[in-house]
Formats: structure tokens, C-alpha cells, sequence
């Protein structure tokens, strides 16, 4: 039984006290909508039904984190000459980026960022989700990268890759446009709605050592990465999440050395990153999180998955800094109901605290 509700739970463990168990967060997205009887286009489509099925879905599983939207692949719709298909079928299917708005480097020269968040395709629907988190009490999630992510959806990670060998000053330069597109989203929230209910996470996926070396991050991504803490640091946006989805052993030194972080931060892995290691490397001040793979999520039974999350609590439920338990990234929306209500169950039996302890 839980001794605290999600918000009491999750303030807790910012302010570096034991909760009452582990949280779980799940990186909700679809999964919800499917859970109440939409389509996934339905609940991409439409942020006011991401909105609710999360209502729903969060009272259903009593799982701890925000609510969440995005359109999977919906940057690349935000810049002229690029298109995202929200496919009707079949019923259960992912959107996908049909066109890139800069997949030459003549189409480099030509990209120019939307004169408003009306102009895009992915912007304007989370900027909507928020609209309806904000008019119901809630914080308001703002975007903070990573930039090399939207210089994917702007080129295509082949193209990225390869220029970084070849043509690196044009990767720097859709860098600075990429870092300068996700500036522009952080002004328009401020605006309409100021600093005070505005918070920031940012996902490092492209970042991963399956894809870059160490020193192609150090030269093409941290850079922009330093930049973009230290500015939302001056606009009074903090950066409270960081997801590193793959496997990034090797950047993890230099991230730890070089980031500014923005006080307690959140750094949640895929299962390709040891949460051991983590813990070695970004020490005590850090709350982590992971990392349940999403194939056993996905494919393994409840048994198997509960049985994976009472080896990841075994390791890290007294990490000095706190520890949530969380998918290896988003959870699917074909994940069966009964393998995430195992996290939960996993969390709730094997990850309580005893009232009286304390993390130090």
C-alpha cells in the first residue's frame, strides 16, 4: 500500500529524502490512449485525448511522473519541406517522417526556422498539451533538446554521420540552427506563460557510443549541449531530467565534467548503460533511473518482467542520491497491460523504504 500520493513522492525525492517506494515512471505516451480504446492516430492526432487518457491511465496503474505528449518523428514537420504522416492505419501504427526539409546540403543553405508555433506541425500540438496541462493546475513542459536529435529529423542521422567525417563546419552550422529552432520554443512558452510553471527535460538518443565516438560528442554535440543548460539557467527554466537512451559509457565522463547542471537532475538510461557505473560516475548528488528493457515490456511475460525490475531494484533501490524505476525509454503502446502493472507491483513490493530511513 502506498504511503504517499505521486506528487508527495516525487517532491520528496527531489528534496533528497526517502520516499515511501520507488517511483515508476513510464514514459507514458500512447500506451494510455490505447488503454482507454483509441487509435493511435486519435491519440496522436489530438492532444485533448492524450490529455485525458492519461487521466485515466494514471488513476488505473497509480504510476508516479507528469503527463507526456509528442508526436514520434513530428520535428521534421516543423521546417519547410519536411512532412510527418499521422497514418489511420492500421489502427495501431506510429507516425513517421515521410519527407526531410534538408536532406542535401542545397536544402541546408535554404532552412529558415517558423515565424510562429502556429507555422509547425509537432510544436503546435505539444504547445496545445501544454496549454491544457496549464489551464488544469499542472506544470508546463518545455523542450530542451537534445539539438542533434532535430538535426536528424532535419537531414536524417546518415547524412549527419557522415558529414561530421567530411563537411564538419556544415554540421556545426545546422547545430547552431537546430540550438537556436529549440531556443525559439523556450520564447514562446515564456511568453505566454513566464518562467514560473515551466520545466525542461532533454533526451540524448542520437548522442548514444552505438553511433557517435566520445570525441565526435565531445566536438559536434557538448558544445550546444553546455550552451543550452547555461541559457535556460538564465531564463529560469530548470532542466530537472536528462535521458540517455543507448549506450553512452563513454560519454558519461564528459558529461559529468562538463554540463552544468541545474542542482537535483534526474538521469535515467537505456539497458545498454550499467545503472552501477552510472551511480560511479555521476555520484550522490544525482537521482537515477532505468532501465527495464523495453523488449521484455514489450514481448516477456509478467513473470519475466517482475523478475527483471527485482534485479534492477536489488542494485540500485539505496543508491545514495534516490533511484525511479523506469522503462529503457518510452513504454509501447503494444506493451501488455498486465507487464506494466508488474513494474508497478515489482516497485511497490521490493522498492518500499522503511519511514525511518534516510538517503545519507
Amino acid at each position: 500500500m502506498d504511503r504517499m500520493t505521486s506528487s508527495e513522492r516525487m517532491a520528496c525525492l527531489f528534496a533528497g529524502k526517502r520516499p515511501d517506494r520507488v517511483p515508476v515512471i513510464p514514459h507514458m505516451e500512447a500506451f494510455a490512449g490505447v488503454m482507454c480504446g483509441m487509435s493511435t492516430y486519435e491519440w496522436y492526432n489530438f492532444p485533448e485525448n492524450a490529455y485525458r487518457s492519461q487521466i485515466w491511465c494514471q488513476e488505473l496503474f497509480g504510476y508516479d511522473g507528469g503527463k507526456c505528449y509528442d508526436v514520434s518523428s513530428g520535428i521534421a514537420g516543423d521546417f519547410p519541406g519536411g512532412e510527418v504522416i499521422i497514418p489511420q492505419e492500421p489502427r495501431l501504427s506510429l507516425p513517421y517522417a515521410s519527407r526531410l526539409a534538408a536532406p542535401t546540403e542545397a536544402d541546408v543553405e535554404k532552412l529558415t526556422l517558423p515565424r510562429s508555433i502556429d507555422e509547425t506541425f509537432d510544436a503546435k500540438r505539444i504547445l496545445e498539451f501544454n496549454r491544457i496541462c496549464y489551464r488544469n493546475g499542472e506544470g508546463v513542459s518545455v523542450f530542451a533538446g537534445s539539438p542533434t536529435s532535430v538535426v536528424q529529423y532535419l537531414v536524417g542521422a546518415e547524412n549527419l554521420v557522415r558529414w561530421m567525417i567530411k563537411k564538419p563546419e556544415l554540421v556545426h552550422r545546422l547545430m547552431r540552427f537546430a540550438t537556436d529552432y529549440i531556443y525559439f520554443l523556450a520564447q514562446a512558452y515564456l511568453d505566454e506563460f513566464g518562467p514560473e510553471p515551466l520545466g525542461a527535460g532533454m533526451a540524448c538518443p542520437l548522442e548514444s557510443n552505438a553511433l557517435l565516438s566520445p570525441r565526435q560528442f565531445e566536438t559536434f554535440c557538448l558544445p550546444y549541449l553546455v550552451e543550452i543548460f547555461e541559457t535556460y539557467r538564465e531564463w529560469n527554466i530548470p532542466i530537472t531530467g536528462l535521458h540517455l537512451c543507448g549506450r553512452h559509457d563513454k560519454n558519461l565522463p564528459i558529461i559529468k565534467a562538463n554540463i552544468p547542471f541545474h542542482g537535483r537532475t534526474l538521469i535515467t538510461v537505456g539497458a545498454e548503460t550499467d545503472l552501477e557505473y552510472l551511480g560511479k560516475v555521476m555520484g550522490p548528488d544525482f537521482i537515477l533511473g532505468g532501465n527495464v528493457r523495453s523488449i521484455t515490456l514489450q514481448n516477456g511475460t509478467p513473470e519475466e518482467v517482475y523478475a527483471e525490475c527485482a534485479a534492477i531494484l536489488k542494485k540500485m533501490k539505496y543508491f545514495p542520491g534516490g533511484f525511479v524505476l523506469t522503462p529503457e525509454c518510452t513504454i509501447s503502446y503494444l506493451t501488455p497491460p498486465a507487464n506494466f502493472y508488474a513494474m508497478l507491483k515489482a516497485a511497490r513490493e521490493l522498492g518500499a523504504y522503511d519511514p525511518s530511513e534516510s538517503f545519507h
